[in-house]
């Protein structure tokens, strides 16, 4: 058999990414199973005119059945066919632990790759809402140091020109005595606020810290979450391109994945 990339007297392109359009369509269909080969030629020749035009061109003698990729597609045996329908009950879970009861029965089964991609996908995406939960709450506790020393500074402020204003009257009215006790009761008072305000002060600095920490633990997490999904999407695509042309119900079988948000 002689297979022409296009009728005689022709000229055939090559133009295309990666290969010509007869070539990269001869590639994928001479490895599908259960086709013999005039009639996998014979397909080649109708994809190729629908496509570009070009006529491929066939010459061959009577010949005995070929199939160049086997008469009939890989049948799977019982334990093939348990793995297969052990995995349909878990590929669309969330949970990783789901996911790891297949690694546990089957560490290197059929889909053992992509269970592995996934569990790490969905443990750092829930890694993700936690650590942007708790960055929330780091904010607001934040929030409330801060309101906090505000509340705490401007009574002091307030306090202070009470005191003062105190302070001129006991001049006016009361004697050397009182205005003594009168000062070491207000200054007394000023300590223990001022003492209260430190420690507001250092608590809304901690506060500020610890925000800080959890916004960056947050987009850490963010971004774990990304190469997870990146990873475990190339290994679903990788296994759907392995078994493109052999297996259907495995492709069928291949979760789907979005994009973290």
């Amino acid at each position: 058999m002689i297979a022409y990339s296009t009728a005689p007297g022709k000229t055939a392109s090559d133009a295309g990414v990666g290969g010509g359009v007869y070539a990269k369509t001869l590639a994928d269909e001479i490895v599908k199973p259960g086709v013999e080969s005039v009639m996998m030629f014979r397909n080649v020749q109708l994809k190729v005119k629908q496509a570009i035009g070009q006529d491929p061109w066939l010459s061959f003698p009577t010949l005995p059945a070929v199939y160049f990729a086997g008469t009939k597609p890989d049948v799977l045996t019982p334990e093939q066919q348990l793995g297969l329908t052990f995995w349909l009950s878990v590929k669309d879970s969330t949970n990783p632990a789901v996911l790891a009861t297949y690694l546990e029965r089957y560490p290197t089964g059929e889909f053992s790759a992509i269970a592995r991609t996934l569990a790490d996908h969905y443990d750092r995406k829930l890694k993700a809402e936690q650590a942007a939960q708790e960055e929330e709450r780091k904010r607001l506790e934040n929030e409330r140091k801060a309101a906090e020393v505000k509340r705490l500074e401007e009574g002091r402020r307030v306090r202070e020109a009470v005191i003062a204003e105190e302070h001129k009257r006991a001049q006016l009215a009361k004697g050397a005595e009182e205005q003594r006790l009168l000062e070491e009761q207000h200054g007394a008072e000023l300590l223990k606020r001022t003492e209260e305000l430190r420690k507001a002060l250092e608590e809304a600095r901690l506060a500020r810290e610890a925000a800080k920490l959890a916004e960056a633990q947050r987009v850490a997490a963010v971004k774990a979450v990304e190469a997870a999904t990146k990873a475990a999407n190339d290994a679903i695509a990788s296994k759907r391109d392995s078994e493109h042309h052999s297996d259907p119900s495995k492709v069928a079988a291949l979760p789907k994945l979005e994009q973290p948000k």
